[in-house]
C-alpha cells in the first residue's frame, strides 16, 4: 500500500472512519497522555482538505458511524 495524499492533523490519529457516501473521513486525534488531542477531524475525501473539528474529550479514540452517516460517537482514551 502506498500513500497518495496526505492531511494535516493537529495530534497523532488513531482511527479513522469512513462515512457510508465516502465523502468524509472522521478521524480521531488521539494525541498521546502528555499532549492529548480534544478533537475528531472532519477531512473532506476529494480534496484531503480540513472541513474543521468536532469537540471531544482528551484522547479521542474509537469512531463509528450510524448507516445514515448522519451520526457518530467517539471514545475517550484520557477522559470518562
Amino acid at each position: 500500500m502506498q500513500a497518495t495524499t496526505t492531511a494535516s492533523l493537529a495530534n497523532a490519529p488513531v482511527q479513522l472512519s469512513l462515512t457510508p457516501d465516502e465523502k468524509t473521513v472522521l478521524c480521531a486525534d488521539q494525541g498521546d497522555r502528555d499532549n492529548p488531542g480534544h478533537a475528531l477531524s472532519v477531512i473532506d475525501t476529494a480534496t484531503m482538505s480540513s472541513r474543521g473539528d468536532v469537540a471531544t474529550g482528551s484522547g479521542p479514540h474509537g469512531v463509528v458511524i450510524d448507516k445514515s452517516g448522519n451520526w457518530a460517537w467517539v471514545t475517550n482514551s484520557f477522559d470518562n
